[in-house]
């Protein structure tokens, strides 16, 4: 497999309304690879189509050398994904969101612990409690502890300090020369 996601001709309208139209491309295994837009360009509309949460309205897609379907949950569990908007139970803690998607994909994260450690994250506190940051913090800890094949992050960094964000920087580095690809 030489390309991890390929497109031909996406298109993907809401009623009327583009949201993105006749997008070709393709990503290799082992990039970390730069999907870049002004607003409005249909960046996360892409990035829900390539996750099979949307149903384009022509072309098709490719991701880790399967068709994208809106019943993939096998192909899902090979994917880290973090959103651009972070939404997470307010009244459950960190721990008890890593068990909770643990669950979706029948493991732990192989690498949650370091991750935990290295983001200096506290998963004890509810997300309520949390700071803009330390939600993010999560969201890239739920997002990258299976040690997915291809890692989808929109905006990873947003709300970071800087020396989290070099913290980010270095595990996605890691994560790339470990063979991973990474779709920013």
């Amino acid at each position: 497999m030489t390309d991890v996601i390929s497109t031909r001709g996406l298109t993907k309208y809401y009623g009327k309304t583009r949201g993105v139209e006749d997008l070709t491309m393709s990503v290799p295994a082992g990039a970390v690879y730069g999907f870049l837009g002004p607003n409005g360009a249909g960046k996360t509309t892409t990035i829900r189509c390539l996750l099979g949460m949307l149903k384009p309205t022509a072309g098709d897609a490719e991701v880790l050398g399967e068709r994208i379907s809106l019943d993939g949950s096998a192909l899902r569990r090979r994917i880290g994904y973090v959103a651009g908007e972070v939404r997470l139970y307010d009244k459950e803690t960190g721990h008890w969101h890593l068990d909770y998607v643990a669950g979706f994909r029948g493991q732990k994260g192989a690498l949650a612990k370091d991750l935990i450690e290295r983001f200096d994250f506290d998963p004890s506190k509810k997300v309520k409690e949390l700071s803009k940051g330390n939600k993010q913090k999560l969201a890239l800890i739920l997002g990258m502890a299976h040690d997915p094949e291809l890692l989808i992050l929109d905006e990873p960094t947003s709300g970071l300090d800087p020396l989290n964000q070099e913290s980010v920087y270095a595990v996605i580095d890691e994560r790339v020369a470990a063979g991973r690809t990474v779709f920013l």
